[in-house]
C-alpha cells in the first residue's frame, strides 16, 4: 500500500512539473511573437514622429525648375532633404532645403512634361515622410 501511494505521489509530481514546463514554453513562444511585433511598431512610430511639423510648399514648378519654401515648424533641421515624386513615383531626384522660411531651387534633369503631377517627401533620419501636396507641372 505504501508503494502504491508513493507511486501516485511521484506521478502527480511528474505531471505537475510537465504542466509547468509546458506553460513556460508557451509563455516564451508568445513573448517572442509579441515582442517582435511591438518592436517593429515602435520603430515605425519613431520614424514617423520625426515627420510631424515639417511643411514644404511648392512655390513654382515648370518643366525645368522647381522652387520650394520650407515653413516654420519642428524638427529644427538645418539641411532638410526632400525626394521628388512625379505622378506618384520616385523620380530619383532630391533637393536640399536649408532651413525654416528659406526658398530652394532645383533644376530638374531630365526635364518634366507639362501636365505631370509633382510632390515632395521630406527625408528624416533616412525615412521618407508622407508625400506633401500635389502641384501640376506648367510649361517653362
Amino acid at each position: 500500500m505504501i508503494k502504491m501511494s508513493l507511486k501516485k505521489a511521484q506521478s502527480e509530481i511528474i505531471t505537475t512539473v510537465l504542466i509547468i514546463l509546458l506553460v513556460l514554453a508557451a509563455v516564451v513562444i508568445v513573448w517572442q511573437v509579441v515582442s517582435g511585433t511591438v518592436g517593429k511598431g515602435a520603430t515605425q512610430i519613431t520614424a514617423q514622429t520625426g515627420c510631424i511639423g515639417i511643411s514644404l510648399n511648392i512655390v513654382k514648378v515648370n518643366t525645368t525648375t522647381l522652387i520650394v519654401t520650407r515653413n516654420p515648424g519642428l524638427p529644427d533641421i538645418s539641411n532638410l532633404t526632400a525626394k521628388i515624386f512625379v505622378n506618384g513615383a520616385d523620380s530619383g531626384q532630391a533637393m536640399l532645403v536649408n532651413g525654416e522660411l528659406t526658398t530652394a531651387t532645383k533644376l530638374l534633369s531630365p526635364a518634366l512634361t507639362s501636365g505631370q503631377r509633382i510632390q515632395l517627401a521630406p527625408v528624416i533620419n533616412g525615412n521618407n515622410c508622407p508625400l506633401g501636396g500635389e502641384e501640376v507641372v506648367l510649361p517653362a
